[in-house]
């Protein structure tokens, strides 16, 4: 009988033990539904706290999208430049209509192909002499730089412009250049204005797009 009484009072125990590991079991979750209440109610008065968020992401698009244009500019203006030709002064090489991208974080040297600012607008030219140098052009057609025949693959005759006031031989000051247009029987270029300041260079042509029908 002692014996029988111990094991049913193990039982019992064991019993109790789980009704009371169940009610923990249920406090516990009621416990974390309660939770999960508290939080979604905090979310919807959150959202009903800002019934026209939409225009608050609005806005943040607005900013980003003007911070990228605060950055395109800057690369715009420190770093390149791109234009469209308007006359023929550089034919054959870059026509009238021609897309061209410049890059100005380089520096200049004889032969390259620059667009560079004048009080008659921008305009493109080829640097046939750099600082110091002494360019020699005259009526007959001979031009020279310090004394030297320029190879070039121009196929016009390089004569002195008709409406100047500059005397060859002509020294190029410093922290200008010297520059022709590959058309050479237009004139608007160094042999008219002078020499140009490099401060006045909008970069190095390094692109070219062809306008089609040209």
């Amino acid at each position: 009988m002692d014996e029988n009484k111990i094991v049913a009072e193990e039982t019992v125990s064991s019993e109790e033990a789980l009704a009371a590991e169940q009610v923990a079991i249920e406090e516990v979750a009621e416990s974390e539904s309660e939770t999960n209440r508290k939080k979604k109610r905090k979310k919807e008065k959150k959202v009903n706290k800002h019934p026209y968020r939409w225009i608050i992401k609005l806005g943040k698009l607005i900013v980003k999208i003007a911070i990228l244009m605060i950055i395109f500019c800057s690369l715009w203006i420190w770093v390149g430049n791109v234009y469209i030709t308007h006359d023929n002064n550089m034919y054959p090489h870059i026509k009238d209509g021609d897309l061209i991208v410049t890059y100005k974080l380089q520096g200049y040297i004889i032969d390259d192909i620059v667009l560079y600012q004048t009080s008659r607008g921008n305009k493109v030219g080829r640097i046939v002499a750099k600082p110091g140098d002494i360019v020699e052009i005259t009526e007959d057609g001979y031009y020279a730089i310090n004394g030297i025949l320029p190879y070039e693959n121009v196929f016009y005759d390089t004569l002195p412009s008709d409406s100047s006031e500059i005397e060859y031989p002509y020294t190029v000051p410093e922290g200008e250049y010297f520059i022709l247009n590959d058309m050479r029987e237009i004139q608007t270029d160094s042999r008219k204005y002078g020499s140009v300041s490099e401060d006045a260079f909008l970069g190095k042509v390094v692109m070219i797009a062809r306008h089609r029908g040209m």
